[in-house]
């Protein structure tokens, strides 16, 4: 009860100090039980955790946490009141504090109210009520941040306040970007951040979590990596060791496969499916092997030891299941050779009809400026996918790379904002088609970064995570 009642002065005397931390903030109840205003429940609470982490040193527990605590105290079936659970709550995540709040909207004014219980006693400590246009949604927050903190209140005015008003395409984004808490799949929450960011490019909740989402699956990324690389120390060990019986040595060369094969390491399958032909005891197992190597040059695009090691299969293995399969991608192969030359000639052409058509331009008058630098854009991003679309990469990296460091850095016409990403894309592939993933990741990886609208209409993460993922 003193403890209780030494609190209750401190927040009631005019220079208020903070609550205790560190603080838990739960969900908030929709009064209205309105299930269009659901999404608030969570939105409310993450958006005051968040400027909680900004604007004071209390320690704020995660949000995740919290609901797990709550989902162990309900099948539990410990729960009581509000105050009771949010106590036990309190004590599971390690909080002094916890936030239980309601809101309630009534035409278009909004009222949030919150209460400050200490998770000891389960004994409510103070309370914060306020009221206003639902546009003013995060200047209420603020007022009740401001009470956790043990400020006075005082509501800002102008520009300040301006700031934190939510325009109708900001409170849009409000609700992405409390859907996107309510999801637990990682690609559902992208989605709708992307969202949020799209009806108000500057709503610094959705860019910071965002921001906070990717840097988590990045995590997950390298500690895949890391395990990866564990996992083929083993698998490595296991295929070198000495004292092997026939069958153990077929079991550990396959699984050593299937990692690379899996992971797409081209350079170190090849490497492996060579050891394997050069070693008499693997005899049995040179008929696959073979096949995945001719298999892995193919696909990194080293034409002449794929149709060598396909045409020595062909001979070796005339009864193999894979024999119809090798036969026909060898008979493509030749084709392709017999392709490229007219291709060569075609993009020849086709670049003498460029320039042709660049002279021309060049030779109009009256031609205002930024009309001609459109033309000669044009011209120039036409060599990049013209090579691309007949399917000759090299060129296609030469003269794309061109383009996007002749260009990227030119923004006085808005028309060109799809033209550069255009380019470091068509270069991207053509890497791919020679299967070198690693550059073609890394360009996706700087549309992704310096061109956000682009990466997210041609879905570049997605790209770079599953199409270039190795080498």
């Amino acid at each position: 009860m003193r403890r209780w009642l030494g609190l209750w002065l401190l927040s009631a005397a005019s220079a208020a100090s903070a609550v205790e931390g560190p603080v838990a903030v739960m969900s908030f109840k929709n009064l209205n039980a309105d299930p269009s205003l659901e999404w608030m429940r969570v939105g409310v609470a993450e958006t005051l955790v968040s400027d909680l982490k900004k604007r004071s040193s209390l320690r704020v527990v995660e949000r995740d946490q919290v609901d797990k605590a709550l989902s162990e105290v309900m099948l539990q079936g410990k729960q009581g009141g509000d105050e009771s659970t949010a106590a036990k709550v309190g004590k599971l995540v390690g909080a002094k504090t916890i936030v239980l709040g309601a809101f309630q909207k009534a035409g278009n004014q909004l009222r949030i109210t919150a209460r400050f219980i200490t998770a000891e006693t389960g004994e409510v400590v103070d309370t914060a009520k306020t009221t206003g246009p639902v546009s003013d949604v995060f200047l209420l927050q603020d007022e009740i941040v401001a009470r956790l903190m043990g400020e006075k209140w005082v509501k800002p005015s102008g520009a300040k306040a301006g700031a934190r008003r939510a325009s109708p395409k900001r409170l849009k984004a409000y609700q992405f970007y409390a859907m996107s808490l309510n999801t637990a799949s990682d690609a559902d929450r992208v989605g709708y951040l992307n969202q949020a960011i799209e009806e108000d490019p500057e709503f610094s909740y959705a860019l910071e979590e965002l921001d906070a989402l990717k840097k988590r699956m990045e995590g997950y990324r390298k500690n895949a990596v890391q395990s990866g690389d564990q996992e083929e120390v083993r698998l490595r060990q296991a295929f070198e060791a000495t004292d092997q019986t026939a069958q153990q040595r077929m079991i550990n060369s396959n699984a050593l496969m299937v990692h690379y094969l899996t992971r797409q390491q081209h350079t170190q399958l090849k490497a492996l499916c060579k050891e394997v032909l050069a070693k008499p005891e693997y005899a049995d197992q040179h008929e696959q092997f073979l096949f995945r190597l001719f298999e892995s040059e193919r696909t990194t695009a080293e034409t002449d030891a794929a149709f060598h090691h396909g045409e020595e299969f062909l001979k070796r293995f005339p009864r193999s299941p894979f024999f119809s399969v090798v036969d026909s991608l060898v008979r493509d192969m030749i084709r392709n050779r017999e392709d490229q030359p007219r291709n060569e000639a075609k993009y020849a052409e086709r670049l003498k009809q460029i320039e042709e058509e660049r002279a021309h331009d060049a030779a109009e008058k009256d031609v205002k400026p930024e009309i001609a630098k459109r033309r000669q854009r044009g011209h120039d991003l036409e060599r990049c996918t013209e090579a691309l679309s007949l399917q000759l990469p090299q060129q296609a990296i030469k003269e794309c790379d061109a383009f996007a460091k002749k260009w990227a850095g030119d923004t006085s016409d808005a028309t060109f904002a799809f033209q550069v990403p255009v380019a470091l894309l068509s270069e991207a592939r053509a890497y791919s088609m020679l299967g070198k993933n690693a550059k073609a990741r890394e360009l996706g990886n700087r549309i992704i970064k310096d061109y956000p609208d682009q990466a997210r209409e041609w879905r570049i993460e997605e790209i770079v995570t599953r199409a270039w993922a190795g080498e």
